[in-house]
């Protein structure tokens, strides 16, 4: 799946998956997310890959249903970053999958 955003979050076969699994960025660059489910996600990074994110703890990015959310990558970064999407619907919180665990390179 290509298209107009970085990331997109979407529901198949009644599970909620992420691609690319993979993505590149350079360091400080925008990424866009395209939620295409009809609930609430949260973006979860580790500590310091968001641009203004808090120190020690992960970077959590709120992304609402059917909506575009954009973030910043800090700069200085370098390598390979795994995050997990994690869906918030009903009364309980589903892991979004990606091929192999979805993952961000970023190149300085």
């Amino acid at each position: 799946m290509t298209g107009r955003y970085d990331i997109y979050l979407y529901r198949a076969g009644g599970d909620y998956r992420v691609r690319p699994a993979v993505t590149m960025f350079r360091a400080g660059a925008e990424v866009t997310v395209r939620s295409l489910v009809a609930s609430d996600a949260l973006l979860v990074l580790p500590a310091g890959v968001v641009a203004g994110g808090a120190r020690g703890v992960a970077d959590v990015v709120s992304l609402h249903a059917m909506a575009v959310t954009a973030f910043h990558l800090a700069a200085g970064l370098d390598g390979r970053y795994a995050f997990q999407v994690l869906v918030c619907e009903r009364q309980e919180v589903v892991a979004a999958a990606g091929e192999s665990g979805p993952s961000m390179i970023v190149d300085p």
